[in-house]
């Protein structure tokens, strides 16, 4: 496996995390500062017409001060499962082309040109194993 491939996965895991950590403060940012006003800000107030936030006008519908903060965890939870998915998408990506760079540098899984009968049990029980650790830990056995 190329270290190229590893070190683009690091780059996509870092900016995915990074970036989700980002919504999460923007979201706390948000509910505080509607906390801290909301004595102020009238019930049918669309949060966007209170924020700065050009690119959210006319997305959130006629959201207000008491619908966010009724969804803040949510919406925080939404984030998070999304980036979970993408990360595991990429890490699946990954792990494959990892699997088939190993198969294929190794004599007793691949010669001639394709798998051996090992090589395919290897592949077939690795890859019909599902979820990110049972797949890790049928590759190791």
């Amino acid at each position: 496996m190329a270290g190229k491939d590893l070190k683009a996965f690091k780059a996509v895991w870092a900016a995915t995390c990074k970036t989700m950590w980002v919504q999460v403060a923007a979201l706390r940012h948000l509910e505080g500062f509607l906390r801290g006003n909301y004595a102020s800000i009238p019930a049918e107030a669309v949060v966007t017409d209170l924020t700065f936030a050009p690119e959210c006008k006319g997305r959130l519908d006629d959201a207000t001060k008491d619908f966010l903060l009724q969804r803040v965890a949510y919406f925080i939870h939404c984030e998070v499962t999304l980036r979970v998915v993408l990360l595991s998408a990429a890490f699946e990506s990954f792990f494959d082309v990892f699997l088939e760079s190993y198969i294929l540098h190794r004599p007793k899984f691949f010669a001639a040109g394709t798998r051996t009968k090992e090589g395919d049990k290897v592949y077939g029980e690795t890859k019909r194993a599902s979820g990110l650790a049972e797949r890790d830990e049928a590759f190791a056995t």
